[in-house]
C-alpha cells in the first residue's frame, strides 16, 4: 500500500522526517543571521562621462550604505568588500577612491585601488576594509569614485565559510550580505533587506514545522503513517497552534524604518580640476 510518506520520497527524494528536519534547520539557519540593509545608488556623473553603455575611462560616483536592524552589535569583526567591474580601464587614477562615514570605528583598509599587487591588474578595483565591529542600530555610508558602470557590494565576517544554498550553515553570518548597483540608478536606490522585523519567513516556516510534526506524531505507525488516526479535534488543536503563531507575530513584529535613506548622508561637493591636481601631487 502506497503511503504519504512514500509519495514525498518518490517525488522529492525526502522522507517526512527529513522534510521536518530540513525546516528545522532552515528556520535556525534564518534566525541566527544578523540582519542588515544594504542600499546603494548612483550620483551625478562628472562632466567627461562617456553615455552609459559606452567604454569610458570617466568616474561615476555611488552612495553606498549599511543599516543595522539588530538591538545588540556584532560579536565578531566586520569585512566589507567594494568591487568595481571596469569598462574602459584597468588604471586606477587619485582620482578612485573610497570615502567611509562609519562613526568613530577605526578601519584596518586590506586593499585599495593604489596598492594593488601586478598579479590583480585584470581585478583592479577592489577596496576592502575591517572594522571591529557594526554597532546595533548604526548606518554607515561608503562614497565611491571609480570608472565602472557596476559595482558589488558586500559584507561578511571574516574566517567565516561562505554561505551555501542547500548547505545548514549557521552562525556569523548577514542578511542579506551583497548587494549589486549599477549607474543607471539614479532615481531609486537599490535597497536589499526585511522590511519588517522579524521576517515574515519565520512564522511561516514555524507554521509549517508545527503542522508537520504534530501529523507525524499523531500519525507515524511502526510500518507508515496513517492519516485515517487525525480526528476533527486534531485539526482545532492545529489551528489554535497556528492561530497563536502568528497572533504572537503580530505582535512582536516591527516595521524596518530605513534611517539610511537621511542619517549621515551629506554628499561633498564634487572636487573641481585644481583641487584634483593638487592631490596629484
Amino acid at each position: 500500500m502506497t503511503t504519504w510518506d512514500d509519495i514525498l520520497q518518490v517525488t522529492f527524494g525526502l522522507s517526512v522526517c527529513g522534510i521536518a528536519a530540513a525546516l528545522a534547520f532552515k528556520l535556525l539557519r534564518v534566525m541566527t543571521r544578523y540582519n542588515v540593509l544594504l542600499s546603494g545608488h548612483a550620483l551625478e556623473e562628472t562632466d567627461d562621462a562617456a553615455p552609459l553603455g559606452h567604454s569610458s575611462t570617466a568616474p561615476f560616483r555611488y552612495r553606498l550604505r549599511i543599516q543595522s536592524l539588530e538591538p545588540t552589535r556584532t560579536e565578531y569583526p566586520l569585512q566589507v568588500t567594494i568591487r568595481g567591474f571596469p569598462d574602459g580601464t584597468n588604471t586606477p587614477s587619485p582620482d578612485h577612491h573610497v570615502w567611509v562615514a562609519a562613526g568613530w570605528k577605526s578601519i584596518q583598509v586590506l586593499r585599495t585601488f593604489s596598492t594593488h599587487q601586478p598579479a590583480d591588474t585584470s581585478d583592479p578595483y577592489v577596496w576592502q576594509a575591517i572594522f571591529p565591529e557594526l554597532p546595533a542600530l548604526d548606518a554607515w555610508s561608503f562614497d565611491v569614485v571609480m570608472p565602472c558602470q557596476r559595482l558589488e557590494f558586500s559584507i561578511g565576517f571574516p574566517g567565516a565559510e561562505e554561505s551555501k544554498l542547500l548547505t545548514p550553515t549557521f552562525g556569523p553570518y548577514f542578511e542579506p550580505d551583497r548587494l549589486t548597483v549599477f549607474a543607471t540608478d539614479q532615481g531609486e536606490p537599490r535597497i536589499r533587506g526585511p522590511i519588517t522585523m522579524p521576517r515574515p519567513i519565520v512564522p511561516f516556516i514555524l507554521s509549517l514545522l508545527v503542522v508537520l510534526l504534530y501529523v507525524l506524531v499523531r500519525t507515524f505507525t511502526l510500518v507508515h503513517i496513517d492519516l485515517t488516526r487525525l480526528e476533527p479535534l486534531d485539526g482545532a488543536l492545529v489551528g489554535a497552534a497556528l492561530i497563536l503563531i502568528w497572533v504572537g507575530y503580530s505582535t512582536i513584529r516591527r516595521p524596518v524604518y530605513p534611517v539610511i535613506s537621511g542619517y549621515r548622508f551629506m554628499t561633498p561637493p564634487w572636487p573641481d580640476e585644481q583641487a584634483a591636481a593638487l592631490r596629484r601631487k
